[in-house]
């Protein structure tokens, strides 16, 4: 239970993509939009015809041809301060209608956020804002409350950046932290130059749009560790590979194996060149450098985080891999993260037996980060963690790395 003085909480979660609000009393956020903000390409003839100079979200994506657009996150990191506040005035003051000076925040931020970013950030919610008070948390870790634990291995792929984090006992283990640039965008690039191979070109933002949409509803990862025909690795069983999806004027374009094509350059990040290999290495017990036999990709980010972790939590890593972040949603991404990370565990121990290793998942996995949040701000000890108005006045922004760890 909180206190019952407590001011109300709301919780926004920053993705690049999409950005989701609400409160922390209800189930889900209130608001999912997308992390758009455009700006008028003439000002004059914007407020000549009765509209408004900038818009954001859902008004952003419609009036994308008469404006600036950008998406003020990046990987998570803010990178245009004035946008990151027309977004989130939008959503504090139009979409939630909610006074600032009477809740308190929860925001999320990447789990190495640089510091003067926090400071910018608590800054920010203070002086414009007036916020009651403020907690900032690592999304990785808000990602694995929402499994209900407090120790596990986060792989956490959105539109820019997929990243494994290690998490032990509620804190990111940021030295151990793998990522790598190969996330929801290149994986839509590539579906595109993929289409384009058969003809079919697809350049524009409202065309490489319509591509994401095709990538997230006809797409799937293939388990070669599993032996699957295509007809078994499909949605249904008995569904054929090939599939069709409709341009705006009706016209029927088929895709068949582009559908696995395009997810197994999350597995094998190669694929898309050799400069996203990743650089990450690995020595045996007896200090030779592990070349697996898989394709380095999510999984060998995955297994060479646990294994630069202290040996005394490997164990404990293994066993709790969750996935978070809308990119790992592919209908075969927890089985064949499975078996890479087992046969690589194979390759380095082989005369060991195998340790529990499991992936675990959830339906809405997009949304791991905003439940996790939730659960912690329903904690007793939440709004001892939180910075308040009034120990901002005191202490100034440095009282952000003292209190939001």
């Amino acid at each position: 239970m909180t206190s019952p003085n407590a001011a109300p909480v709301v919780m926004i979660d920053n993705g690049s993509y999409q950005i989701r609000a609400g409160y922390a009393g209800e189930e889900g956020p209130r608001l999912v939009m997308p992390t758009l903000v455009g700006l008028a390409r003439n000002k004059g003839v914007a407020m000549a015809s009765g509209m408004s100079d900038s818009a954001v979200g859902e008004d952003a994506v419609a009036r994308r041809g008469m404006l600036f657009c950008n998406q003020p996150f990046q990987g998570g990191i803010v990178n245009n301060w004035a946008d990151a506040e027309r977004l989130w005035a939008n959503i504090i003051f139009s979409e939630l209608r909610i006074i600032p000076e009477n809740h308190c925040f929860v925001m999320t931020q990447p789990a190495t956020t640089p510091e003067d970013q926090k400071e910018k950030l608590l800054e920010l919610m203070m002086e414009t804002f007036n916020a009651h008070s403020l907690y900032l948390g690592a999304a990785p870790v808000f990602s694995l409350y929402s499994y209900g634990l407090t120790t596990g291995l986060v792989v956490d792929s959105g539109l820019d950046n997929t990243t494994v984090v290690p998490v032990h006992e509620g804190y990111a283990l940021g030295r151990h932290v793998t990522t790598s640039p190969v996330a929801g965008r290149q994986l839509t690039l590539y579906l595109a130059q993929l289409m384009k191979r058969r003809g079919y070109t697809f350049g524009t933002p409202v065309e490489l749009d319509l591509i994401n949409n095709v990538k997230e509803d006809l797409c799937f990862v293939r388990n070669p560790f599993r032996n699957d025909d295509f007809a078994s690795s499909l949605n249904n069983g008995g569904e054929q590979l090939g599939k069709h999806f409709c341009l705006p004027d009706g016209q029927a374009i088929p895709i068949d194996e582009q559908r696995h094509e395009c997810v197994e350059a999350l597995f094998d990040f190669s694929i898309l060149g050799e400069s996203y290999n990743p650089y990450y290495h690995m020595t045996t017990d007896h200090g030779d450098n592990y070349n697996p036999s898989i394709r380095k990709g999510l999984s060998w980010l995955a297994f060479t985080a646990i294994n630069h972790c202290e040996p005394v939590l490997r164990a404990q890593l293994y066993n709790s891999i969750v996935l978070a972040g809308g990119t790992t949603s592919f209908q075969g991404t927890q089985g064949r993260l499975l078996d890479e990370v087992r046969q690589c565990y194979r390759e380095t121990h082989p005369n060991e037996g195998i340790i529990p290793i499991s992936v675990q998942d959830m339906a809405a996995r997009q949304y791991a980060a905003w439940i996790g949040g939730v659960m912690l701000s329903r904690t007793p000890m939440f709004h001892h963690l939180t910075v308040s108005r009034a120990e901002y006045a005191e202490h100034g922004h440095r009282i952000i790395h003292c209190k939001n760890l």
